[in-house]
């Protein structure tokens, strides 16, 4: 219950943190299910929190949905919570790409590529790098 009061946790990733601090795999299934039906945990409201503190730090669909499938949540929930289709990661990855470089134009296709490499690893996909950086694409490259 300590661990509950702090911050959501996904039934998987619960069930896991129980027996590597030493429970029974067992008697930690039977908590974790007891919890289940209390409803104490909720891998839908883990995904909802897990999706909104990640939106609000600048991540992408592709790393938010890869984060949520290694915290052990069902490709069901990821579907439900990150389409990457979705106008407004457009929106996201303008406003990423502005709060960290502004409106200076890269100097060269070095600098060009290091910027999508940027927005790439915060898990934004290749076409919403390409709209967004299309603006600001190098003159000279």
């Amino acid at each position: 219950m300590d661990m509950l009061a702090r911050r959501e946790y996904g039934c998987r990733e619960l069930l896991a943190k129980l027996i590597k601090k030493g429970f029974d795999p067992d008697q930690a299934n039977a908590v974790v299910g007891v919890l289940i039906e209390d409803k104490l945990v909720s891998d839908q409201r883990f995904a909802e929190a897990l999706f909104s503190v990640r939106c609000n730090k600048g991540y992408g669909p592709v790393r938010i949905a890869l984060e949520m499938k290694e915290k052990g949540l069902p490709e069901e929930i990821i579907d439900q919570w990150v389409d990457f289709n979705h106008p407004d990661w457009l929106n996201r990855v303008v406003a990423v790409y502005q709060k960290k470089y502004h409106d200076a134009e890269p100097q060269d296709y070095r600098e060009q590529t290091r910027r999508m490499r940027f927005l790439q690893s915060r898990g934004f996909t290749r076409e919403q790098i390409n709209q967004t950086i299309q603006p600001y694409m190098c003159e000279s490259c």
